[in-house]
């Protein structure tokens, strides 16, 4: 009966966080970035895991999910705090070559990195544009904030820029 409630007490949490994201759009109230994932976790990405298995392999992906086996929260928070201070960035007008941004391109590599697979810096470009060349990765981030995919993107594109040519 505990499971019961538990999955009763989530998807409340999820009907509230779309009620009021609803809201949001009607104009009648706003959310904080925290506000607008209320609910949402580690899980709901399972989906995402399937196209990587398709498009990397179940091998790296393997990998992948060993390395996130009990850091699940961990990783979340870790790309959560990334995408939210980058968002935080564009909303103040810092260029996505700013010296903060790199920093929060390098974390973000590393989160990748850490809690995900060996990238490389030439992945991590094609990571970048994925973020906004895939509908469903750049609707997610830009839930952090309106453009945040692409500033995102601009500032790992600027990183890798930079640090390929310190390797090359």
């Amino acid at each position: 009966m505990d499971y019961l409630t538990r999955e009763r007490q989530h998807l409340d949490t999820l009907i509230s966080t779309l009620q009021k994201t609803i809201q949001e759009q009607k104009g009648e109230r706003k959310m904080t970035i925290e506000e607008k994932f209320t609910g949402f976790s580690y899980q709901d990405n399972q989906k995402y895991h399937q196209e990587a298995v398709e498009k990397y392999g179940q091998e790296v992906m393997g990998q992948a999910l060993e390395r996130q086996k009990g850091h699940e929260d961990e990783a979340t928070a870790a790309f959560n705090q990334v995408f939210q201070t980058l968002a935080q960035n564009l909303q103040v007008g810092l260029p996505a070559t700013a010296t903060e941004n790199q920093e929060q391109a390098a974390k973000l590599l590393q989160a990748i990195r850490t809690y995900g697979f060996d990238c490389s810096i030439e992945v991590f470009g094609h990571i970048g544009k994925g973020y906004v060349y895939n509908p469903e990765f750049k609707e997610n981030i830009d839930k952090f904030g309106s453009e945040t995919a692409q500033y995102t993107s601009d500032a790992i594109a600027a990183y890798v820029q930079t640090n390929a040519e310190k390797i090359g």
